[in-house]
């Protein structure tokens, strides 16, 4: 499980900080982020990270999977530096693992100031 969580954390900060993949993001929101970031939102976001333009160079993803008792009730944060031409950006995005699947429950991009 916790392979799966980190692997699934990986996966959420290349699909939406690098290949800005909405259909991902939408599809993997919690019900409680699916709040915080409707459709409007959703698209709000993206047009954020589109602005930068294509990453340059590798992105380096670090995190983990914790449980909160035992093996039950997995969570992750996952954060990346990502370097775009103008500028570089925080991203942090924390996963669970409630019943199921896999979601995103929090996402955050900040940029940095322009270089």
């Amino acid at each position: 499980m916790a392979r799966e969580g980190r692997a699934f954390g990986k996966e959420a900060v290349q699909r939406i900080a690098v290949q800005r993949d909405v259909n991902f993001f939408g599809s993997h929101l919690s019900p409680e982020a699916r709040m915080q970031f409707p459709p409007s939102a959703q698209q709000e976001f993206m047009s954020r990270i589109e602005k930068l333009g294509a990453p340059v160079g590798n992105v380096d993803v670090q995190g983990d999977v914790t449980f909160q008792s035992q093996f039950f009730e997995p969570r992750g944060n996952f954060h990346a530096r990502i370097q775009y031409p103008t500028q570089g950006a925080e991203v942090n995005v924390s996963i669970s693992h409630p019943v199921g699947r896999w979601q995103i429950d929090d996402v955050a991009f900040v940029p940095e100031p322009a270089r």
